[in-house]
């Protein structure tokens, strides 16, 4: 599952946020919007891919307002997971859940499904793992450059390299079994992504920047 989850929110209601079969189809390009609600003392969490909070893609309830939360897909969206309530009260948030996705992977470079076995990769289903691994990597770049937990207007520009980090993920993980080609591919992606940092343009408030591009002072 992918548990390396951004929360937007004004108060630390919930926790350990994990998705099963996130993709660009039922995500806002890797972001979620959540709506709490509650009603005679149950509290619903409700999972939407719009910001207008009109389309439903996972939901699920709790008789109380701190606990586990398992989110059930709705109107087949393949999305399923879980999250922890804590003293949870009714609002809404926003969820970064991935800069780049196993679909992602599979379109920029198809042979990689073979690298699964029954569906699983490194331990996680489908292409999780070396997903969540490359939203860390570029979050601890952001970080380094003062942007740990902003809420950027868009995930899209992330994409391209979080690509290229993940397949570097997948096979570096390959060469304990297959020592060429696969390492020579893990250092080729890992090249690839810090090629496409360059061309990283972020904006938060509509204010557009290059995090990434080399800052030169003048003597």
């Amino acid at each position: 599952m992918l548990d390396y989850v951004t929360i937007h929110s004004d108060n630390a209601a919930t926790s350990r946020w994990r998705f099963l079969g996130a993709s660009r189809g039922n995500t806002h390009d890797g972001r979620l919007y959540v709506a709490l609600t509650q009603n005679m003392g149950d509290m619903t969490v409700s999972v939407y891919r719009d910001a207008a909070r009109t389309l439903l893609v996972a939901q699920g309830a709790l008789a109380g307002v701190s606990g586990d939360v398992a989110l059930s897909a709705q109107s087949a969206s393949g999305l399923s997971g879980s999250v922890e309530l804590l003293n949870a009260a009714p609002g809404t948030l926003e969820l970064d859940v991935f800069y780049a996705c196993g679909d992602d992977l599979a379109q920029a470079q198809g042979e990689v499904a073979r690298f699964l076995i029954a569906g699983v990769f490194a331990g996680e289903q489908g292409f999780t793992a070396p997903c969540a691994w490359a939203k860390r990597m570029l979050d601890a770049l952001l970080a380094t450059r003062g942007y740990r937990g902003r809420r950027f207007d868009s995930l899209t520009p992330l994409a391209e390299p979080a690509l290229h980090y993940a397949l570097a993920f997948i096979y570096e993980n390959l060469t304990q079994k297959e020592r060429e080609p696969a390492e020579w591919q893990a250092n080729r992606h890992r090249a690839l992504a810090r090629a496409a940092l360059a061309g990283v343009e972020l904006a938060i408030g509509g204010q557009c920047f290059f995090p990434f591009t080399p800052r030169v002072t003048r003597a």
